[in-house]
């Protein structure tokens, strides 16, 4: 997963604007003062699965193309199949009014900072 630290050295300039520059199979980390998991307050990363070009020519991450996940998230191959159903409860209760929210929050910070480099 890329952090921060990572990223030094990827910065481009369009139109004006500072981007840090990403591939689309990168998985970025989320900064807490962005956001949190909503129901256990964990670190949370993000893995892309759609992008849009725009108008400049640039691409970036699609209003709906943000996958966030929370990183206390366990391994199923390596946990009994009891302990992700319990974690999987407890993430999944009333999405719309926890995790929405959240993805809305990253998503809108991930147009703001991030463009891909889709050459």
């Amino acid at each position: 997963m890329l952090t921060r630290a990572d990223l030094q050295g990827r910065v481009q300039i369009i139109n004006g604007r500072e981007y840090w520059v990403i591939d689309p199979g990168d998985l970025i980390d989320v900064p807490e003062s962005i956001a949190v998991c909503p129901y256990c307050g964990a670190a949370l990363y993000v893995q892309f699965e759609e992008w849009e070009q725009l108008l400049d020519q640039s691409w970036q991450v699609s209003d709906t193309g943000a996958k966030a996940e929370c990183e206390s998230e366990p391994e199923l191959a390596t946990h009994e199949e009891h302990v992700y159903d319990e974690w999987m409860k407890r993430h999944t209760y009333m999405p719309y009014v926890y995790w929405l929210p959240v993805e809305v929050k990253v998503t809108t910070w991930l147009q703001a900072k991030f463009r891909f480099a889709m050459e």
